[in-house]
């Protein structure tokens, strides 16, 4: 949980060009204006790997569900091969909340 807003991680996705994460929040990862005409994006994501490589996240869209949103969110650059963890950082309202993945074909699950 980060701020007021669970987040599930369902995927990350490795491609030659970059790399992609799929996550789900409850009850949602936006914030809409009262006409729902503009919304916000009340927390960030930062990655960063055990070589202290910087990957840049942008929006890759979303869907609304009635208890939760799924979205993607696409990174850059590609995932460095020799990094044997990788770190989500999630930031909002104030807190933070680190994931940490383990590369599996680096020997470690």
């Amino acid at each position: 949980m980060c701020g007021d807003v669970v987040v599930q991680v369902d995927s990350l996705v490795s491609r030659p060009g970059g790399w992609e994460l799929y996550l789900r929040a409850r009850p949602g990862w936006f914030i809409y204006s009262e006409d729902r005409m503009q919304k916000w994006d009340p927390a960030s994501v930062h990655a960063e790997d055990d070589l202290g490589r910087e990957y840049i996240s942008s929006f890759g869209g979303s869907t609304g569900h009635p208890d939760h949103e799924e979205l993607a969110l696409d990174f850059l650059p590609p995932l460095d091969p020799r990094a044997r963890r990788l770190t989500l950082t999630f930031r909002a309202a104030g807190e933070q909340v680190a994931v940490a993945f383990h590369h599996p074909s680096n020997g470690r699950a």
